[in-house]
């Protein structure tokens, strides 16, 4: 029998928790005041589904999207629900009235759970007969690309309600975590809190400049964070785990908490005066863009993550025989739609294209799914920020020898160019753009100038990490993949 949620507020996170639960096999019912917050949902919906589906995310975006139902009251949009989602104004107020009318609209062993961030269940649900199956379900933005979910309930929320907000959580893919008790801002965002406080500390005192600030975290910190969190991460920063780090960092970590950042730090001249360093101040069209540009790079990194996770089946971390859950591996497309069923076993494979490698200012990284009969390929390739192309320094130079890497990978598997699914770059510099547009359509005719070409983006983003220019195919194939395994390194 098909599960049933009622979204309640289509905005940002309504909408991205209708996606997570429709690709997740749920019925979804929507339901918003504002005719045109539900007008615009509907289609931003759609679109981040089928977008998914080309990372492996989303098994089948158009019958995932046909499970979507926008209802005309709240009450059509609860009928039948076993769990609500509201993702409404962010004011006590608000939360007061909506959960009143949820309260009494509701099934009555419905789950009904807020997505607020900063406001505690207890605060708008004293009042309420079935107060026990109230609770905080706080989500990262956006829901669909970023899993985890904070189950925080009110004291009087039963064991029952969070036991099911668990189940219906990992059921749809997130990762709930417990609150064991209320607390103002929950957990992540007071860890944001505190980096955030110590960063506008930092640029505010002269130590660094918020670009660098940026690059510590994004270049440093984060790629860490992106796998393991801080306990895991500081017990391999010591020969014996997390003891023995404490005992090395006990004197200096005393010496900072005496000196940790104050609230002054959110004085608004205070504040001010690091948004005056930031090197650029985006217009709404631009937070959009980028915005996009950020969904795109979770949803790959998502999809690296689960495939590793896949393939490892679990990571051993020794002591105990910890181990890490494995999160399915996606399907390849061509597999999906051939009804094959995949391999037991799939294989992941990484590996260089011949020619390509540092001594050439370049990287590669090649990514195999072998599905039945079928390969699944994700590739990048880029070019160094140093520009080197065999000491050279030149653009055109670099986008040539990028793309006969990329060409490269694609013979090594018997493939062509005809064979790929999606095509996006990446540049930085917008004055390449002619140069670059200039030099794909000369190379690829086939592609950018004919009616029968994949999807394809160009994208101009403010920096990548390390490149100027970043190439990303993803190419579908069947046939024998053992010569392709061979040709890089499997």
């Amino acid at each position: 029998m098909t599960r049933r949620v009622a979204i309640v507020g289509a905005g940002l996170i309504g909408g991205s928790w209708a996606h997570v639960f429709a690709r997740s096999g749920w019925e979804v019912r929507i339901w918003d005041p504002a005719p045109e917050q539900r007008a615009a949902a509907l289609g931003r919906i759609r679109d981040s589904l089928h977008e998914l589906s080309r990372h492996g995310l989303v098994e089948d975006p158009h019958s995932a999207a046909a499970r979507l139902h926008f209802a005309d009251t709240l009450e059509d949009a609860l009928e039948g629900a076993e769990h609500v989602q509201e993702s409404g104004p962010e004011t006590l107020e608000a939360k007061r009235e909506i959960f009143a009318r949820l309260d009494a609209g509701a099934l009555p062993d419905a789950v009904i759970a807020s997505s607020t961030s900063a406001i505690v269940a207890s605060a708008f649900t004293e009042g309420l007969a079935g107060r026990e199956r109230c609770l905080v379900a706080h989500p990262v933005n956006p829901p669909h690309l970023v899993p985890v979910v904070e189950l925080c309930g009110a004291p009087w929320t039963s064991q029952r309600t969070r036991v099911r907000a668990r189940e219906v959580f990992e059921s749809v893919g997130q990762v709930p975590v417990e609150v064991r008790r209320e607390i103002d801002g929950f957990i992540l965002n007071r860890l944001q809190a505190a980096l955030l406080g110590e960063a506008f500390r930092l640029v505010q005192e002269g130590y660094v400049s918020p670009e660098d600030l940026d690059h510590t975290v994004a270049d440093g910190l984060g790629l860490r964070w992106a796998f393991m969190g801080p306990f895991e991460t500081i017990e391999l920063n010591a020969p014996e785990g997390i003891p023995d780090y404490c005992q090395r960092y006990t004197p200096w970590f005393r010496r900072y908490a005496a000196s940790h950042p104050s609230p002054s730090v959110w004085d608004e001249p205070k504040w001010r005066a690091v948004v005056e360093q930031w090197p650029e101040r985006l217009s709404f069209e631009a937070i959009a863009r980028k915005t996009l540009w950020r969904n795109e790079r979770l949803a790959a990194l998502r999809a690296h993550k689960q495939s590793k996770a896949s393939a490892e089946k679990s990571s051993q971390r020794g002591g105990e025989g910890r181990t890490r859950p494995a999160d399915p591996l996606p399907e390849s497309p061509s597999a999906r739609n051939s009804g094959e069923a995949p391999t037991t076993d799939p294989q992941i494979r990484y590996g260089n294209p011949p020619g390509a490698g540092p001594a050439q200012g370049l990287y590669s990284n090649v990514t195999i799914v072998p599905s039945g009969s079928t390969v699944y390929i994700a590739g990048q390739l880029a070019v160094a920020s140093d520009g080197s192309v065999a000491g050279r320094h030149d653009f055109e130079v670099q986008m040539r020898q990028v793309f006969a890497n990329l060409g490269a990978v694609l013979s090594g598997l018997g493939l062509t160019f005809n064979h790929v699914v999606k095509f996006t770059t990446y540049l930085v510099h917008a004055q390449d753009i002619e140069k670059f547009m200039r030099v794909r359509a000369e190379l690829f005719p086939h592609l950018f100038q004919g009616r029968q070409y994949p999807p394809n983006t160009l994208l101009v983003v403010d920096r990548l990490v390390k490149e100027e220019f970043l190439v990303e195919v993803e190419a579908v194939a069947t046939g024998e993949v053992g010569a392709a395994m061979r040709q890089l390194g499997g």
